[in-house]
């Protein structure tokens, strides 16, 4: 029995001393981190697409205002970007990190210091891509060339009038799809599916110029055809 008792102290003892440590490191957290503002720019001419593939940033998109393609964001020590433009005129936009195990515990940077602004031509691009988690993306009344693609984990897809001139391909998991598609019912061939959700568009439908598809994992569809101006 006494044997027991001591093994049981000395365990109380390492779990007491354990939770000490882990609101330490929690107070140490990301909270006090430090972000500069940065931002990047490149003429119109020198892209043709635009590929943004991220963890847990939010993404505003507009019009760009000159003509030419500009992306706003932060960084630090430990939460920077890669960013580069190939000899094929695509800009790759990707997140980086340089974490210990410790910047993990507590909270998360702020939203602002996670938040990446794009800035883009109208019609000037052939395609955008872009990838995130945590966030929602919202797409505005935009003109493409080729094709558009949102990949999204926790967060909702909303498009407001968006123009495509090949195909637009939408995913998310434990959020919606919602919004309006330049064209017809008719413009466009159609692979859908709402898992744990309602979705408005058919499962499958083979004749269309253009393709479309949207996949939501429990989440809901609604995506309606409107002319353009």
């Amino acid at each position: 029995m006494a044997g027991q008792e001591e093994t049981m102290k000395k365990l109380m003892l390492a779990l007491f001393c354990f939770s000490l440590s882990a609101a330490f490191l929690a107070g140490c957290s990301s909270e006090g981190e430090a972000f500069e503002k940065k931002s990047f720019e490149a003429e119109a001419s020198q892209v043709q697409a635009l590929q943004i593939e991220v963890t847990d940033r939010k993404i505003e998109i507009q019009p760009s205002e000159d003509g030419n393609v500009h992306i706003g964001y932060q960084e630090s020590d430990k939460n920077f970007y890669h960013i580069e433009l190939t000899d094929g005129k695509t800009l790759v936009m990707t997140s980086g990190e340089n974490k210990s195990w410790t910047d993990f515990i507590g909270t998360k940077p702020s939203r602002e210091s996670r938040t990446i602004t794009l800035e883009i031509p109208e019609a000037a691009l052939a395609s955008l891509s872009i990838a995130t988690s945590n966030e929602d993306v919202f797409l505005p009344a935009m003109s493409f060339s080729e094709t558009v693609s949102v990949r999204l984990n926790n967060g909702n897809i909303q498009v407001e009038g968006l123009t495509v001139g090949k195909g637009l391909n939408l995913e998310t998991k434990n959020g919606d799809i919602s919004g309006t598609v330049t064209g017809t019912y008719d413009d466009f061939s159609i692979l859908s599916e709402a898992r744990k959700g309602v979705c408005n568009l058919p499962a499958s439908k083979e004749e269309g110029e253009k393709a479309l598809t949207a996949f939501a994992n429990n989440g809901d569809i609604n995506l309606q055809f409107v002319k353009g101006a």
